[in-house]
């Protein structure tokens, strides 16, 4: 058993779990997500259970644009406005019933975080804008599918290692693929599990 390490020391602290990028599927780029989303007249949803890694790639394709606004209550903004709005699904902090309205006039992209946790009627609502929407869910929509986020082990394992090499050589590949089925494929559960494992000393970093 090696020592204990100190929260901020650990290689899965959730700083580090933040900074982490998006990594496509094999044959899939930013440049692919982006030909699908205008064959689909701009509006589309990216699916995948929890812990995927759909927020992670909303908030990388959002990177990369000067006017981003998040939304919350008493901060709408809606009129005559490029660029993107991003909101993030949660009852106690949207007024969803005036955003929606907003958002039938707002000409620029709307990228909303969690489509599917929303009531029935703010989703058939949602559905009447034909153009400028993007939607996480976790289960397909009846907006057309942009991208499915998947869990692989390689695409773990090349986490892993930019996480920490150490621990990377020393969790083999039937470890790892236990380790993911073991959270259903939740990628956050497993930063969890192995954050918890190098704090009591069982990896050496």
């Amino acid at each position: 058993m090696n020592e204990r390490v100190r929260p901020s020391e650990n290689p899965f602290r959730s700083g580090a779990i933040d900074a982490l990028g998006f990594r496509w599927c094999e044959g899939w780029d930013q440049a692919r997500f982006v030909k699908r989303l205008e064959e689909t007249g701009w509006r589309g949803a990216i699916v995948g259970p929890h812990g995927y890694g759909k927020t992670t790639l909303m908030m990388g394709l959002m990177a990369g644009e000067k006017d981003v606004k998040r939304w919350s209550k008493g901060n709408l903004a809606g009129g005559d406005v490029s660029g993107i709005v991003y909101l993030k699904v949660d009852a106690d902090q949207l007024a969803w019933g005036q955003v929606l309205k907003e958002i039938h006039s707002y000409r620029g992209m709307v990228f909303l975080d969690g489509y599917d946790l929303l009531p029935w009627w703010y989703r058939w609502r949602l559905l009447r804008r034909k153009r400028g929407i993007v939607v996480t869910s976790h289960r397909e929509t009846r907006l057309p599918t942009l991208y499915r986020c998947e869990t692989t082990t390689s695409g773990v394992r090349e986490l892993l290692r930019e996480l920490s090499k150490k621990v990377c050589e020393q969790v083999d590949d039937v470890e790892l693929t236990a380790l993911i089925a073991r959270h259903g494929g939740n990628v956050r559960d497993v930063w969890r599990e192995l954050y918890d494992r190098v704090g009591c000393g069982e990896f050496e970093i």
